[in-house]
């Protein structure tokens, strides 16, 4: 499934606001240490080709479809539920009737071969045969009862998210007493986790580069809190979601967060 970052940086793809959709992408391809990264820079790099096009600039346009093209082909068929085989075929078509076009005329490339980025349709069962597990309100509401359970433990009082592998809001609690802003740090830090696919010390990590983590903060709309306090939801290998808290000290939502993820990993 993909993570939140790259399911928006792919809208902005499709919408061809290709400069917004280099930035969103940038962020999570320099996040990312594994190789998946190169997933992330061959679709910022065909949006960056078909903004040189736009241009006119057709030697840019050229060398960077070329580039992203080849970044991509690995990861055919399918990635990350993305339809890379098509993406490579569409770009291909692209950069060939560029080449057709020739210098000069770069802008003039038909709309109609401007590619689109399709994700595949998650199914609903495993490759086993079991039944994929369904982050529903229902389940939302256990994690949240289960992190309650542990702040009570705690003593202290806690804000709790759950967000959907695109950092959708799916349910939120505030306890009784807890911080005014609580609910919105809760957020801020669920739907970091499901854009990077992270839990809270990896993101607190990231959060050390300060450049970084405000440029990525000013992508999201304010949304990003790289911080303790944050956990995926996982489906076997799959990140569904994740669970965000704010409302003590960072170890102590760290804490309760895990409590919550370890309710629906099981």
């Amino acid at each position: 499934m993909a993570p939140a970052l790259l399911l928006e940086g792919i809208g902005q793809f499709n919408r061809r606001e290709f400069f917004t959709c280099h930035e969103t992408l940038e962020a999570l391809w320099k996040a990312e240490p594994g190789r998946i990264r190169e997933l992330y820079q061959g679709i910022l790099q065909v949006g960056v080709g078909l903004y040189h096009a736009e241009r006119g600039n057709y030697a840019g346009a050229i060398l960077t479809l070329s580039r992203g093209i080849e970044r991509l082909r690995p990861f055919q068929p399918e990635c990350r539920g993305v339809q890379v085989e098509e993406l490579v075929q569409w770009a291909e078509a692209a950069a060939k009737a560029l080449r057709r076009l020739g210098p000069g005329r770069s802008a003039h490339l038909d709309p109609a071969l401007i590619p689109v980025i399709k994700l595949q349709q998650p199914s609903a069962e495993h490759k086993d045969g079991g039944r994929a597990m369904e982050l529903n309100l229902a389940a939302a509401n256990s994690i949240i009862q289960a992190s309650i359970v542990e702040g009570q433990t705690v003593g202290r009082q806690f804000s709790i998210v759950v967000v959907d592998a695109a950092g959708n809001l799916i349910a939120a609690q505030r306890m009784d007493g807890a911080a005014i802003l609580s609910p919105l740090i809760a957020l801020g830090k669920a739907f970091g986790s499901a854009a990077f696919r992270r839990d809270g010390p990896q993101l607190a990590q990231m959060g050390q580069n300060a450049a970084f983590a405000n440029a990525v903060n000013q992508m999201a709309g304010g949304r990003f809190v790289p911080a303790l306090g944050a956990a995926c939801l996982r489906d076997e290998d799959r990140v569904i979601g994740s669970v965000g808290v704010s409302g003590a000290a960072p170890e102590q939502d760290q804490q309760v967060a895990e409590a919550g993820a370890r309710s629906f990993n099981k």
